[in-house]
């Protein structure tokens, strides 16, 4: 990134079933755009069915929003960037879990990736299709 991508903490909770914060891209005086609009959270809620074990995630969704960055990102493959960024940040909680006493591993599939086309998500934005027909179209 050409520079500090400013982000802003846009939600966060906590109660018996977990806890969460979220933070959304935002532009700033400071660092100009980010180079995806988007939201990203991370979690933490206890497993029910293993007491004192916990389950760590994040999830998120964003998208390039500005022609120099959908082009930075079509040159130098910056979603895979991104999305390494977001598994190495995942290994290296483990790690230092399993390094420090703890025991941590990944909870079935690691990641699952989904690059919905825009497109459809505007049509169901804009009333010309429902929210089943989105879902049968993206194939979640």
């Amino acid at each position: 990134m050409a520079d500090d991508g400013t982000v802003i903490e846009s939600d966060y909770q906590s109660n018996n079933n977990g806890t969460f914060f979220k933070f959304s891209t935002m532009t700033s005086p400071f660092d100009l755009n980010h180079p995806v609009s988007g939201n990203r959270e991370f979690g933490i809620y206890p497993d029910p069915n293993n007491p004192g074990s916990y389950t760590f995630y994040t999830m998120g969704v964003d998208r390039v929003s500005d022609w120099i960055f959908v082009v930075g990102n079509t040159l130098f493959n910056g979603f895979r960037r991104t999305d390494q960024l977001w598994t190495a940040m995942q290994s290296n909680m483990i790690n230092y879990i399993n390094n420090h006493g703890g025991h941590a591993e990944f909870y079935g599939k690691k990641n699952y990736i989904a690059r919905p086309n825009y497109n459809l998500v505007k049509d169901y934005l804009e009333g010309r299709i429902s929210l089943a027909e989105l879902k049968r179209r993206i194939g979640c």
